[in-house]
């Protein structure tokens, strides 16, 4: 005998929450304007950076499998920076990832898939473990970006990069984020408006960037 329609099981995917920070989105856009598209940047590094991959356009391989997973997934940001995260891990291919924070689980699909060869440790919200030399760190919004940046910076080797999410989510996290920058071992930086990204790459002249991603 067959069930009646209304036993069967339905799935639903997990609910989006509504982030009132994306209102402002539209705004800055317009205020970043010119700074769009790798326009007056003269360094062949930062270029190279913002138009192959901060403005790569093409479908990478792993898009539509993960596009698939997130569906099934409470997701931490949007996939528009988790795919950014793919392609700028690529581009790094780093050997050591430490993702801070809570709901980084999607986004260490996205890690994999731009560098299968990394190891990936998820650190919660608390201190970096001391002796873990991590060539990458990924925090979402942060309190103390620039503690944990020092932290990060005191044991990562020559041409790490750390990603911090929200970092205009406040005015404390912006002051810190702008502390962070002045780190000594800070060389180039990049605010993109919902990410913040520092490059410690010594024989770089420092140099920050904003950019209309």
């Amino acid at each position: 005998m067959r069930s009646p329609m209304w036993q069967k099981s339905v799935t639903f995917a997990p609910m989006k929450r509504f982030d009132p920070h994306s209102l402002w989105r539209p705004v800055v856009w317009v205020c970043r304007f010119r700074y769009r598209r790798g326009y007056g940047v003269h360094s062949p590094f930062a270029f190279q950076l913002i138009t192959r991959v901060f403005y790569e356009r093409g479908e990478f391989y792993a898009y539509r499998p993960l596009a698939a997973l997130r569906r099934t997934k409470a997701c931490g940001q949007s996939e528009r920076l988790d795919r950014l995260i793919l392609r700028l891990v690529n581009d790094v291919q780093p050997s050591h990832v430490a993702l801070w924070g809570d709901m980084v689980g999607m986004t260490r699909h996205y890690v994999v898939a731009g560098c299968r060869r990394a190891r990936i440790d998820e650190i919660g919200c608390g201190d970096l473990p001391d002796g873990k030399h991590y060539d990458m760190l990924f925090a979402r919004r942060p309190e103390a970006v620039q503690s944990l940046f020092e932290t990060f910076a005191a044991q990562a080797p020559d041409q790490a990069v750390a990603v911090f999410e929200g970092i205009h989510r406040s005015r404390r996290r912006m002051a810190q984020w702008k502390a962070a920058c002045r780190h000594p071992r800070a060389t180039v930086t990049f605010d993109l408006y919902d990410l913040g990204i520092i490059f410690l790459h010594p024989k770089l002249n420092p140099q920050h960037y904003l950019v209309n991603f």
